[in-house]
């Protein structure tokens, strides 16, 4: 048996009209690139810092920039 259309089957409006139904696409969230930039301000901080404290705050900034990544990577559900 053959596929379906790709496209969605019309539906009627009040008029008699018809039309395609609309696909609602969400936006994108922001907080996995504000996460990210914060990491990277972090390790860069923790670079300038040095020391044992420095190695601490820069493993805390690349923490955020792996976890921002994947934050943007997720799929935003409503």
């Amino acid at each position: 048996m053959p596929a379906g259309p790709l496209i969605p089957p019309y539906k009627p409006t009040r008029n008699g009209k018809y039309y395609y139904p609309e696909v609602k696409v969400m936006r994108r969230s922001r907080t996995g690139m504000v996460v990210t930039g914060l990491g990277v301000a972090a390790t860069a901080v923790g670079r300038m810092v040095g020391g044992s404290v420095g190695a601490g705050i820069t493993g805390f900034g690349v923490a955020n920039i792996v976890l921002g990544m994947l934050d943007g990577l997720r799929p935003s559900v409503r």
